[in-house]
């Protein structure tokens, strides 16, 4: 139901400009996002999740889905130019944020983009009947070796997300 939010239009907007011949979503849930990228550009879009349930729907909207977790991601080394983590990485918690950040660095050719709430330190951020984990996405992608190129703020937020980051491989 949120395929056509304006935070799907300015992440699919923000990827379609970077040419990309293949790109992975990752906590794709059943593919709001890659809907929105399959309007603006004709890439092989490929999402992931945890939930069998979410995957089974993202298939009948004709994506290809795998089960996966964000810090064991089953693809080779740089195998999708673009790599999109959002609304996902607030849920991973403190012992795997480390492994998905190198996991999905791991597969990205040529950029991650990262929609996500921004925080300029580690935060917890307790909601009812949740917890979210917000972190500084730049400043740890810089450490896995990338470059922003750009980190805006989202211009209608979605939920927590409110923040669009744009980082590129060296």
């Amino acid at each position: 139901e949120t395929r056509t939010h304006p935070l799907r239009a300015q992440i699919a907007d923000t990827i379609a400009a970077l040419s990309p011949a293949s790109v992975l979503e990752i906590g794709a849930h059943c593919g709001p996002n890659l809907w929105a990228i399959s309007q603006r550009c004709d890439a092989r879009l490929v999402g992931t999740d945890v939930s069998p349930f979410v995957l089974d729907a993202g298939r009948r909207h004709g994506f290809e889905m795998h089960e996966a977790p964000a810090h064991r991601l089953p693809f080779a080394d740089r195998s999708f130019d673009v790599v999109l983590a959002s609304g996902v990485l607030l849920c991973v918690g403190p012992r795997e944020i480390n492994a998905a950040l190198r996991d999905l660095t791991r597969i990205a050719a040529r950029y991650v983009v990262i929609a996500e709430p921004r925080a300029e330190s580690d935060t917890l951020d307790r909601y009812p009947n949740t917890t979210y984990w917000l972190r500084p996405y730049g400043a740890r992608l810089l450490a896995l070796g990338f470059t922003t190129l750009a980190h805006e703020d989202i211009a209608e937020p979605l939920g927590h997300i409110n923040s669009l980051l744009v980082a590129e491989t060296h």
